[in-house]
């Protein structure tokens, strides 16, 4: 895989993330921490990767199983 093929398929789980985080409440806890940790890991910007851990962290407390689906 090319440099330029990594790069679009990163942005395109990127582009994937976004839309699931967007509309939170139409998708299973489990999509939405794995979306939270693409941007984490993904995201250009240190503020979007800090938004995205800290939803990890929230879903994590309130969350008896830890996030786990």
């Amino acid at each position: 895989m090319s440099d330029g093929d990594l790069r679009d398929w990163q942005d395109e789980r990127l582009a994937e993330a976004h839309g699931n985080l967007a509309d939170v409440p139409h998708h299973p806890d489990a999509r939405v921490v794995l979306a939270a940790r693409v941007i984490a890991g993904l995201a250009g910007d240190p503020n979007e990767r800090a938004e995205a851990l800290g939803l990890l962290e929230t879903m994590d407390r309130s969350d008896p199983n830890g996030g786990a689906a």
